[in-house]
């Protein structure tokens, strides 16, 4: 069951809800990307991942990851070079992989896209739709748990949404959405990058489009 490629498939689209994330984008002279994510995550998200794919209550998120099983996911969606290293002391999780100029759901959904050698990232409502509508049944299964506007096309107010959140899963979760910040670093081939940090519940509900670059 691809239980952890649910978390790892939404990283470029900013779903770590209750954890601390960053993610590297390294763009290559021949177009390809090459990946590198961190993730520590939330006692109330990590609950609420192990409530919704059957994990017992003594294993921790990255313990019932099992790193063979992500890579061939991983694989299988045209990602190349992978490698997974969890931590089940910290709760970590962390993931290095190359994405094929091109290829991945990540340039298929227009999310990623190489302009002249420079990485430019485009979120916007549509994109992350498209995102979600290019994904496995799984990956949409965590996505649909989210229940948020930019995937929804539902009008809310960030406050209305974390509100949402606390209804359905309690306020431990929803004061980690509200506290959770992504760190994005964007490098190209001739050594310029943009780095940026920004609060989750802004990209969950997005309803115009932000370009990064």
């Amino acid at each position: 069951m691809r239980k952890i490629l649910v978390l790892l498939s939404l990283m470029f689209v900013f779903l770590y809800t209750g954890c601390t994330a960053s993610a590297d984008l390294s763009v290559n002279f021949d177009g390809s990307l090459e990946v590198k994510f961190d993730a520590s995550f939330g006692k109330g998200f990590e609950a609420l991942l192990k409530n919704a794919y059957g994990a017992s209550d003594s294993q921790s998120v990255v313990e019932f990851a099992n790193p063979q099983e992500l890579s061939k996911d991983l694989a299988k969606s045209d990602f190349t070079n992978i490698r997974v290293v969890s931590q089940k002391e910290k709760s970590a999780l962390s993931v290095t992989a190359k994405a094929p100029s091109g290829k991945t759901p990540l340039f298929e959904s227009g999310l990623v896209k190489i302009v002249n050698q420079k990485i430019v990232v485009q979120i916007s409502p549509k994109a992350m739709q498209d995102y979600y509508n290019k994904s496995d049944e799984q990956t949409q299964l965590f996505m649909d748990l989210l229940m948020a506007p930019v995937f929804t096309g539902e009008e809310m107010t960030d406050s209305e949404y974390i509100s949402l959140i606390g209804s359905v899963y309690g306020k431990s979760v929803a004061e980690e959405l509200k506290s959770s910040s992504f760190k994005l670093t964007l490098k190209n081939p001739d050594g310029t990058k943009g780095e940026y940090s920004f609060p989750l519940v802004k990209m969950l509900t997005l309803d115009e489009a932000v370009v990064l670059r």
